[in-house]
């Protein structure tokens, strides 16, 4: 797998070998026009996350907790290091892509459920 820095280039070729190795990706475009790339998270994975947050009291604290680790957890690219100045900069970006990553990894589907 390329190693992702602030110089990698978001590529077809780069994009092909995120779908080799994580099958499904997806891409949010920030209102800057700039991509980021993320994949699914597994269960294993996010319970991994909600379990490293139980012990913040406050819940919005746990929250932005929560949505911060799963951007740091499922997004590809751009780097760690950039992705964690987005977030520093645009602070709402951690809950729209974390939202996306939910709904994509099936945590939350929308209902189809019908009363009868």
């Amino acid at each position: 797998m390329t190693e992702i820095t602030r110089t990698t280039k978001l590529t077809t070729e780069l994009i092909q070998e995120f779908k080799d190795v994580y099958k499904k990706i997806f891409k949010t475009v920030m209102l800057d026009g700039s991509p980021i790339i993320w994949r699914r998270l597994s269960r294993a994975e996010y319970k991994q996350i909600m379990a490293k947050s139980e012990s913040i009291a406050d819940t919005s604290d746990r929250l932005w907790m929560r949505e911060e680790d799963m951007c740091r957890q499922a997004v590809l690219y751009p780097c760690l290091e950039e992705l964690e100045e987005i977030m520093a900069e645009n602070c709402g970006i951690a809950s729209i892509v974390s939202d996306e990553i939910m709904e994509k990894s099936g945590f939350r589907v929308k209902s189809r459920t019908e009363e009868l």
